[in-house]
């Protein structure tokens, strides 16, 4: 009997073990799985960029209107696109707010002086293989979520502006509803961006926020080993437009 309850005990013991090994290593992977894709709170801009070299304060003419009425400005330098997405943890349902961005976006603008769009187009384009997030596996899963090898670029034409003011002062900071087409991969959807602008000497500057859903530009949202993306994504644009020819 003594031998039984021996054997009883080395196999309670070994049970406790094994159950004690599988905690361990499930906390590790929790561990884990939250260090690897922990990101932190994505900085998205509130107001649209001073205006380049212009002191606070300082009073700005109005630039004088080209004989075609529409100010041409060229997207540039200070400009970026951001993306922020939720991830969900495979291992423990926590959600996690992840952003990654780039600064390879370039475009014109064409502008009244009352802010509505000219007769040539206005549009700019993001080079989705340049966003960065704060993690490489994030990264290179969105190479191949987004087939950047057959479409490297996102897309936005202007459409309509509104709420410019009539009686806009230079440098002041307005918000205003841009309304468009975003084309990502193939596909062409119409998209309302809420923006704030400003526009002084020969640069005008906004940022513009909107949110779309993946699945609706035929892209299914990824999963990683420790992770799945949900479907919604918020964008914000940083511009930054100088006056060109």
């Amino acid at each position: 009997m003594s031998v039984n309850a021996s054997g009883g005990g080395g196999r309670g013991k070994g049970l406790l073990l094994a159950l004690a090994a599988v905690v361990v290593i499930a906390a590790i992977a929790v561990v884990a799985s939250m260090t690897l894709l922990k990101s932190e709170p994505p900085d998205l801009a509130t107001n649209a960029p001073s205006i380049p070299g212009l002191a606070p304060g300082a009073k700005v003419a109005a630039v004088v209107a080209p004989p075609s009425g529409v100010f041409h400005y060229t997207v540039g330098k200070g400009s970026k696109a951001k993306y922020v997405a939720r991830e969900q943890l495979a291992v423990v349902p926590v959600p996690n707010e992840t952003s990654g961005e780039t600064a390879d976006i370039t475009g014109d603008l064409y502008l009244t002086r009352d802010g509505k769009p000219g007769d040539q187009k206005s549009a700019f384009k993001v080079d989705l293989r340049t966003l960065r997030s704060d993690q490489s596996l994030r990264d290179r899963a969105i190479v191949g979520t987004l087939a950047l090898d057959k479409f490297p670029f996102a897309s936005f034409t202007l459409e309509s502006v509104e709420g410019f003011p009539p009686n806009y002062v230079e440098g002041r900071e307005i918000e205003l509803t841009l309304k468009g087409a975003l084309t990502i991969r193939e596909t062409t959807k119409p998209v309302t961006w809420k923006a704030f602008a400003r526009r002084a000497g020969e640069y005008l500057t906004a940022i513009a926020d909107t949110d779309v859903k993946m699945t609706d530009y035929g892209i299914t949202p990824p999963v990683v080993s420790v992770s799945r993306v949900e479907d919604g994504v918020h964008l914000q644009i940083t511009l930054i437009g100088k006056l060109g020819n």
